[in-house]
């Protein structure tokens, strides 16, 4: 069984796509604005975002 996205510390590309309903390509442009924090863990275009309680 997976944690959902609430439960879990960092959450991926997608989610936060579906959570702020938006595309990738402005996920990552808020991503490079600073507007949007994320941290890339692994290979190259692979992010993460840190989920606040």
């Amino acid at each position: 069984m997976t944690d959902s996205p609430a439960r879990r510390r960092f959450l991926k590309l997608d989610e936060v796509m579906d959570i702020l309903n938006i595309s990738r390509a402005q996920t990552y442009a808020l991503v490079r604005s600073g507007d949007l924090q994320g941290i890339q863990i692994g290979g190259r275009n692979y992010l993460q975002f840190k989920a606040h309680p």
